[in-house]
């Protein structure tokens, strides 16, 4: 039996944060789990140590831009790939993050808020 795959989402923190992706990232994808990181920092895609990287891209000039921009392109990148559970870091996502848990519809059943 395969382990559900795990979203998490930040577009607030660098993609290698301390907490987020080494901690809780790495650790659940060492444990198994299909793991798959949502951030938004212009770097480009890629897998590492086990986490796959989605990248929404760089983020906007200008606070208000950035709270508007990012969480709906973070939306985007989660109803690609269906999940549950998902997590979110940042205050911005956790709709996103209900949204991929429940596989396209809001939902918050299977989130974890990380704040």
């Amino acid at each position: 039996m395969s382990l559900p795959r795990i979203v998490h989402v930040t577009t607030a923190h660098p993609r290698h944060d301390i907490r987020i992706f080494r901690k809780e990232c790495v650790s659940l994808a060492r444990a198994g789990y299909d793991v798959v990181q949502v951030v938004g920092d212009g770097l480009g895609e890629a897998v590492e140590q086990g986490v796959r990287i989605v990248d929404i891209g760089a983020k906007p000039p200008g606070r208000l831009a950035r709270m508007r921009e990012q969480p709906a392109r973070a939306l985007r990148a989660v109803r690609a790939p269906p999940a549950a559970p998902a997590a979110a870091a940042d205050r911005g996502n956790w709709r996103g993050a209900a949204v991929s848990a429940s596989g396209g519809r809001f939902h918050a059943e299977h989130v974890v808020v990380d704040s």
